[in-house]
Order: C-alpha cells, then structure tokens, then sequence
C-alpha cells in the first residue's frame, strides 16, 4: 500500500476503491488519517462473515465516500452500543459498519476493498475465541478480548500507538 497505509503509520496519500460483489455499491477510502487495521475472532464476526475471523479497516467516515444504494441493519453489541451494519441490498455484501460509542468512524470490511491483498492485520482481537489453527504472526498485537471504550480503540487503531 502507500505512504503511511502499509502498517507505517501516518497519513495515506492514495484513494483505495472498492465494493460489493455485484458492483452496484463502489467505495473509495480517500487519503487521510492511516488506521491500524485488524483481524477479529470474536464468535459473532465468524458467524456473521462466514470465515474464521473478519478483516476490518478503521477508517473516518469524512475519508470515506459510497456510491450506489445501501442496505442498513443493526443490533445492539454486548457492550450496549449500537451498532449499524451497510450492505448490498442486490447482492447482500457487507461493505461497513458504525457503532454510536465511535461517532464519525466507518469499519470497512477489508476484503471489499478491490487491492485487498495489501491488507494485513496489525492488530489481532478476541483471540480467547480464534480457531485452534489459526496462528498469529510474531510481533503483532493480540488482545484475548478487545479495549472496552472508545478511548481504549482509538488509542488501540491510532496509527501512533504501537
């Protein structure tokens, strides 16, 4: 990936485009603020994404734009917070989500993006519950659950913090 969006923290300086599987949703990820990103293994995203764990990329909603119709579900997490999930209504993929605890930041889940190879998880979270297989890499950050506040995440996916 670019200046700052290959795990080096800082400021990106490239568009990242991508979108549903049946091309009526197209996004771009526009240069900004870099997050860390992060792979998931609480038993919700394995069930939700069908996979062992879901790869997610924190991104400010002001550096992130979507064309075409949306789809909006929710669910109130175990934590209280609200949660609100975007998807195709055409051919269902989920494309992000928000949660009312971190007002102006987006989840993408990262294998919409089009270049989604260059993403690799910085952070590990709720590996209590990873599959007994799945082997974290040496060096990175993993957490048995996850920060319990929006302070404890920002400061978790701040490109800054290592």
């Amino acid at each position: 990936m670019a200046d700052g969006a290959d795990g080096t923290g800082g400021e990106m300086s490239e568009e990242y485009p991508g979108g549903c599987v049946c091309g009526a949703v197209r996004y771009v990820w526009r240069p900004g603020v870099r997050f860390k990103s992060n792979a998931c293994h609480c038993t919700d995203c394995q069930m939700r994404s069908g996979s062992s764990f879901a790869l997610q990329q924190t991104v400010r909603l002001e550096d992130f734009e979507v064309s075409g119709e949306m789809a909006e579900g929710g669910f109130t997490q175990p934590s209280g917070a609200r949660a609100r999930l975007y998807n195709c209504p055409k051919c269902h993929s989920r494309i992000y989500g928000t949660n009312d605890l971190r007002p102006g930041i987006a989840i993408i889940r990262a294998g919409t993006f089009d270049h989604n190879s260059t993403i690799t998880p910085d952070i590990h979270v709720w590996t209590r519950s990873k599959q007994p297989w799945i082997v974290i890499p040496e060096g990175a950050v993993a957490l048995e659950t996850q920060p319990d506040s929006a302070d404890g995440w920002s400061e978790l996916v701040s490109a800054s913090s290592s």
